[in-house]
């Protein structure tokens, strides 16, 4: 077995570009695996695989056998998004890695190369929210397998889709798992009327009003809880770069807003993966799904005492204008004037590996 992982500092695939193909192909066609029992049957109908390593919320499946001393080769990680959960959360199988000498032509190549092969898998979609545009979308009812980067790692990652919510609407997950997409893929942060027309007649019990006038647009579901608006920027007309997902309307305490809050970020992973980053500010979480290149922009899932809501921003003009208010903050108008703390982010504290990039200049850091 040939072994491929990153010893030049450059470029390293995990494995032979033949069995990435075939690790895939297993992952695109395998559904609901998400129990030990169930990967444990995936395990066993598989004679190179084996469990190897166990902790209390993750489980890694080597994926080929080893020889002493030799690297692991390409390994599965599966692991718990609720700590101490019975069911997984997210399966992850790293492919490329790229070393700290990799040049950007380099890793847009290995990329590339790696796009190429899996498109051969199913139908995907292409994501143009990935790292360098390089990102595909595999969706089933079950499940959302996608291939995405970063500027240290390539992989590919299987997300179940959320059916049903404890603290949620009937029809919320579905509507999450239809719409949000819809901002997440759209190149310029915005949708149109088209495209929320578009979706909504796939399902029969769905509706949408359209006030142009105020740059919204109402979706109703068969469950009158179950209401979403997509807003607009002003001047704009049948274009949206806002979604109201849930409105708060008992004063709900911490605990439930939190649940609340949960099951829409579990559903919204679902329906477009795991984010860039995690963080928020003194008002409530700002959870961002960032792209690359010069004109990237950022997904944010944000809430605070009232709303919850999902949104896009143009990166660039968003982080500089949070590293200005962290350098520069201060009350807004002089000693007596509104304070700016509310602006003042704190999602350079939370930076995770996910997909796509960070910024290129953290507040604090």
């Amino acid at each position: 077995m040939i072994r491929c992982m990153n010893t030049s500092n450059t470029v390293g695939w995990v494995t032979s570009r033949a069995s990435t193909l075939r690790h895939a192909q297993i992952l695109h066609d395998t559904n609901g695996c998400w129990t030990r029992d169930a990967v444990e049957r995936l395990v066993d109908g598989h004679p190179d695989w084996k469990i190897r390593r166990e902790f209390a919320d993750l489980l890694v499946v080597g994926l080929e056998p080893t020889e002493l001393h030799a690297s692991l080769g390409p390994e599965l990680f599966f692991d718990a998004r609720i700590p101490k959960s019975p069911y997984f959360g997210r399966a992850r199988l790293p492919l490329i890695e790229f070393g700290f000498q990799a040049t950007p032509a380099e890793r847009a190549a290995a990329l590339q190369e790696l796009a190429e092969i899996l498109s051969g898998i199913g139908r995907p979609t292409p994501v143009p929210a990935a790292a360098d545009g390089f990102g595909l979308r595999w969706q089933s009812e079950e499940r959302t397998m996608l291939l995405q980067s970063n500027q240290r790692r390539a992989w590919v990652s299987i997300q179940p889709v959320e059916h049903q919510a404890q603290h949620l609407p009937l029809d919320f997950p579905p509507v999450i798992a239809a719409l949000v997409p819809l901002l997440h893929d759209d190149a310029t942060g915005m949708c149109d009327r088209s495209a929320i027309e578009q979706c909504i007649t796939k399902t029969p019990t769905w509706s949408a009003e359209f006030d142009e006038a105020q740059a919204r647009a109402l979706v109703r579901t068969a469950d009158r809880d179950g209401e979403v608006v997509f807003l607009g920027p002003a001047g704009q007309r049948d274009n949206y770069n806002r979604l109201h997902l849930y409105r708060f309307t008992d004063g709900p305490d911490l605990e439930r807003r939190r649940f609340i809050f949960g099951e829409i970020f579990r559903a919204v992973c679902g329906a477009i993966g795991e984010p860039t980053l995690l963080g928020g500010g003194p008002n409530g979480p700002d959870v961002r799904w960032r792209n690359s290149g010069t004109d990237a922009r950022v997904l944010r899932l944000r809430a605070d005492l009232r709303h919850v809501w999902i949104e896009t921003s143009p990166a660039e003009q968003l982080e500089d204008q949070e590293l200005s208010t962290f350098e520069h903050g201060g009350p807004a108008a002089g000693l007596g004037g509104p304070s700016d703390f509310p602006l003042l982010p704190y999602n350079w504290q939370l930076v995770l590996s996910g997909p796509g990039d960070t910024a290129e200049y953290l507040p604090g850091g």
